[in-house]
């Protein structure tokens, strides 16, 4: 039973349809933190409906390589991807991250991790005779609550639909506006004018066309940045200037693993610790050697003092992050009622080994919920709560970004307290059924030892748990296959031993 996409009449349909015995659980998002949170979580028996709002977002625009291996990136329905490291696997065969045979993952082939996880996802949820209604396309504008039930709007109607549940997994937040004040001429009347590259812009497949033999000013210091400036620079795809300008300098771009780090290297030269000033949005003249936009930046020296610069060029891209403050985002979409009722989850149950980690939102009652990188971008944007980790911290260095697939992943499942194992009621012996240890919680590493090594102590496990977590967050990708058996040995070589002496006897 395959469900159907439905168009806006149709949810209409739908609804009007119900009967008053009917539960409906709505789900805004349809990427790795939905699917993750509807394929691990323990739906309650009363959900008779779920509806999934929106569409893939992120994956259905992005086309170049990530900054992980598939082992990093593995899904709650896959297991078994053995430990590569792409930065050393390249660099040995002279590979660039661009190139085909690149061992970092492309995005096109997690779309189609993320496609088989949806099939599969769906499959259960029908097997369990729960209906899912997918509105694609239609997201979420507006979501209130009266005393009985939730009600929201989509942004394509303003009728309003109940939910007696809502699950907010939307990602992260919209990009962060360019400040009007910056814009002058055509810029500040239209606001986004064709000289001002966004987000969308820079998922685009077609970003290497349009950036061919042009001037172009990136602005940012993050890893979105860093993709930018490397398809700015392709070989073969640029004969144009690129400068990189990032107000607070490039270390959070650094910080994202080997893979923006290489970029950071190699863009040295066009690199300005600095904040833009203006950008005047020109007519194409030869006064102006026909470039489109002039840029004054603010450039601050090694010694701190600081000095301003102007560039003409054909492209500004908007690389300066993520705002749930922004038209679209959760401060939009909530009503201030529900925004003052919710409360930080915190890993009470310490599956990440944090009990101050916090792994989301929800309301007093626990109908309402966000999770995933929405829940980190909606944190990072409301002062008053508490900066608090996330259990993506306890992953290896290239995934501790919240709002990166492993991220994503991790977060979620410390949430719906997924276990991804499986146990042969015959044989006792208990198989992984999804993911793997380098990014596995506390919870489901002391599963996994546990059923590994089945006459260590308690004790022991525990230990050699909080072990692990720290061995792998000092990693880029985690720990080989010798530092993984080394680490084993270490913990439990001599229950091994015990177990090889009795088979012998």
């Amino acid at each position: 039973m395959q469900p159907q996409e439905i168009a806006l009449h149709e949810l209409a349909e739908f609804y009007n349809g119900m009967s008053l015995d009917d539960e409906v659980l709505v789900v805004a998002g349809r990427g790795t933190a939905a699917l993750t949170y509807l394929s691990t979580v323990d739906l309650e028996p009363k959900f008779t409906h779920v509806v999934m709002l929106g569409g893939l977002g992120y994956w259905e625009k992005s086309a170049h390589r990530l900054a992980q291996p598939a082992h990093i990136l593995e899904l709650p329905h896959q297991t078994g991807a053995d430990f590569v490291d792409p930065a050393a696997h390249d660099k040995i065969l002279g590979i660039l991250p661009h190139e085909s045979n690149s061992a970092y993952v492309h995005s096109l082939d997690y779309q189609t991790s993320l496609r088989q996880l949806h099939e599969e996802t769906l499959d259960s949820l029908a097997r369990r005779n729960i209906k899912v209604h997918i509105a694609n396309g239609l997201n979420m504008e507006q979501v209130s609550r009266d005393s009985l039930q939730y009600s929201f709007t989509t942004a394509q109607a303003g009728a309003m639909f109940p939910a007696h549940k809502i699950v907010i997994a939307t990602g992260a937040a919209p990009a962060r506006a360019l400040p009007k004040e910056l814009l002058l001429g055509s810029a500040s009347t239209g606001y986004k004018a064709d000289q001002i590259l966004d987000y969308n812009d820079i998922l685009s497949p077609s970003l290497g066309d349009k950036l061919k033999d042009q001037d172009v000013l990136i602005y940012g210091g993050g890893a979105t940045a860093a993709w930018a400036a490397e398809v700015a620079r392709l070989p073969g795809k640029s004969a144009g200037t690129m400068m990189w300008v990032a107000r607070k300098g490039f270390d959070d771009a650094e910080n994202a693993g080997p893979r923006v780090e290489a970029i950071i290297k190699d863009t040295r030269s066009a690199q300005i610790k600095g904040e833009i000033d203006t950008i005047q949005c020109l007519d194409s003249t030869p006064d102006y050697q026909n470039k489109k936009a002039l840029v004054t930046v603010n450039k601050e020296q090694s010694d701190g003092s600081k000095t301003r610069e102007s560039f003409l060029v054909d492209y500004v891209v908007n690389c300066i992050g993520q705002d749930a403050n922004e038209l679209g985002g959760l401060h939009h979409v909530l009503s201030g009622g529900l925004k003052a009722d919710l409360q930080q989850l915190l890993d009470i149950n310490q599956m990440t080994g944090n009990p101050e980690a916090m792994v989301g939102f929800a309301s007093s009652d626990g109908t309402l919920e966000i999770i995933g990188p929405a829940a980190a971008s909606f944190n990072l944007s409301k002062p008053d709560f508490k900066e608090r980790a996330f259990p993506s911290d306890s992953l290896p260095r290239s995934a501790k970004v919240p709002i990166t697939a492993g991220g994503a992943v991790s977060t979620v499942a410390v949430q719906t307290k997924y276990m991804p194992f499986s146990q042969n009621m015959s044989t006792r012996e208990v198989l992984i059924t999804g993911l793997n240890p380098h990014v596995m919680n506390a919870t489901q590493l002391a599963v996994y030892f546990t059923a590994r090594y089945p006459q260590a102590a308690p004790e022991q496990v525990n230990v050699a748990v909080q072990g692990f977590i720290q061995a792998r967050m000092k990693t880029e990708f985690g720990l080989d296959k010798p530092g993984l058996n080394d680490f084993l040995n270490h913990h439990f070589g001599y229950v091994s031993k015990e177990l090889e002496r009795a088979a012998k006897r």
